[in-house]
């Protein structure tokens, strides 16, 4: 079910979304990379995660996959049949310190969201699919990403290095 613009507009200014984030990663010369789509944003072009909002009744691993499926063509990658998060990262309307208690957040104007954040191994050639959100896609070192925070969407920084030590996993390159 979608929601037209009146309800849509009642659920940000009440709740916070559900929403689902993928991080495909890759391990390349000794370098841990992330892949990033660049895309329109409040800030203008940013590069960030690829994810978004859960449908109703939908899975965790459909809504992962239809955000795939929505963005980008030609990435190779692996979901176990009930996935479960590797991070989870708050994104909040109003902006907020870029480190409050020790945890820093994200920023997105448009709505109070809870991401969880799936770290995978992934490879291919990812493409941007035509007319999706994405404008196009780039892996990134996890050791510089901070050193780029100006051209990632707030708090995509903070979840990469959130997540980092996650997928250094043996376990889990391609």
């Amino acid at each position: 079910m979608w929601l037209d613009e009146s309800r849509w507009e009642l659920v940000r200014d009440s709740v916070p979304v559900p929403c689902v984030d993928l991080i495909p990663f890759r391990v390349r010369d000794d370098r841990t990379e992330v892949g990033l789509i660049e895309r329109e944003s409040p800030f203008g072009l940013r590069w960030c995660q690829l994810g978004g909002r859960l449908r109703l009744g939908e899975t965790l691993r459909d809504g992962l996959l239809r955000h795939v499926a929505h963005t980008l063509t030609g990435l190779e990658f692996e979901l176990a049949v009930d996935p479960q998060p590797d991070y989870v990262m708050q994104w909040f309307r109003d902006e907020v310190p870029a480190d409050r208690d020790g945890v820093e957040y994200g920023y997105d104007p448009r709505v109070h969201a809870v991401a969880l954040c799936f770290a995978v191994a992934a490879g291919g050639d990812p493409v941007a699919v035509e007319g999706g959100e994405a404008l196009r896609f780039a892996w990134f070192d996890v050791a510089t990403i901070r050193a780029r925070d100006d051209e990632l969407w707030p708090g995509t920084a903070a979840m990469v290095t959130a997540v980092s030590g996650l997928i250094n996993r043996p376990e889990s390159s391609l």
